[in-house]
């Protein structure tokens, strides 16, 4: 009971934070404080991607504990970058203070192998 308690909060958690970067890409930027620091966005991008696919291969995980197949690791990476690539596509289309480019997806990208490092160590360490 508890493990399905702890699965579902997993799952919750990576909804809930889906969703809150999906509100947060598309939000649009005029108003917001300008930052001094060069390229700020992309380090962004690449943290808020590596916590995604981090967060949702924890969950895959969890569910499958053991049986955690090389394939679901490799689709839950292909899902994550899928939905970088469309977050883009809705900043050029349905924003008009934000624009696709193509140094996010890069950013995106270079944080998703990141958190597929980091929770394949955590992974290791701890399970």
């Amino acid at each position: 009971m508890q493990n399905l308690l702890a699965l579902k909060n997993i799952l919750l958690a990576a909804v809930f934070y889906t969703v809150l970067i999906t509100i947060a890409l598309l939000f649009p930027t005029n108003g917001l404080p300008s930052q001094g620091i060069p390229h700020v966005d992309k380090v962004v991008h690449f943290f808020i991607n590596a916590i995604l696919v981090f967060i949702w291969l924890f969950y895959a995980f969890l569910r499958k504990r053991d049986h955690l197949k090389r394939l679901t690791i490799v689709l839950t990476i292909i899902s994550c970058f899928t939905y970088g690539i469309l977050i883009e596509v809705c900043q050029e289309i349905f924003t008009t203070t934000r624009q696709a480019d193509l140094m996010d997806i890069i950013a995106n990208s270079t944080g998703l192998l990141a958190g597929y490092l980091a929770f394949s160590f955590v992974k290791r360490k701890i399970f």
